[in-house]
């Protein structure tokens, strides 16, 4: 009876023994699946952090860009404001310079025609002269309109152009106003 009674307990401890095992096996394996959902919602974390950084990225490219592009287009807009002067400014000097020989042929035609000194050739020929000059001086008060026209336009495009980039909320990379 002894032997019989031993070899239970010798199957009881082994019955707990597995119902031990099967409790730590059930404890890992929890732990297991616990510790796989968490690295899934940290993959899938990672995964938004990751598309939301992509998105920022392409983002500040565009921007950049799109700054690019407008500092180049200010920068082309500046420089033709800058020739349209230098014309005018040319066109100007040129209109002086043919006032000035206009009001100098006319001061040598009033002379002649003071003194009676010359001939009537010449004074024909200062009178044509003078004539020419005075075409000349027409044609360059045209052209200079048209320049101040041009100007004017220009500068009403450029002044245009800087009140979109300011309404665009980019700051001026020039600095100007």
């Amino acid at each position: 009876m002894n032997d019989w009674f031993s070899e239970e307990t010798e199957a009881d401890k082994l019955k707990r023994q597995l119902l031990q095992k099967d409790i730590q096996y059930a404890n890992l394996q929890s732990d297991l699946d616990s510790r796989v959902r968490e690295l899934d919602e940290v993959k899938l974390n990672f995964k938004e952090v990751q598309y939301k950084l992509q998105i920022e990225a392409d983002r500040t490219t565009k921007l950049e860009d799109s700054l690019e592009k407008k500092a180049t287009e200010f920068q082309r807009e500046r420089l033709t404001r800058q020739n349209i002067e230098t014309s005018l400014e040319v066109a100007q000097a040129k209109q002086a310079a043919t006032e000035k020989s206009l009001k100098q042929v006319q001061l040598e035609l009033d002379n002649y025609s003071l003194h009676n000194s010359g001939t009537s050739g010449q004074l024909a020929a200062l009178t044509k002269e003078r004539d020419v000059l005075q075409a000349r001086l027409r044609e360059l008060e045209a052209s200079q309109r048209q320049c101040i026209a041009k100007l004017e336009s220009e500068l009403k495009d450029l002044r245009a152009t800087n009140q979109q980039l300011q309404a665009q909320d980019q700051p001026n990379p020039f600095g100007a106003p």
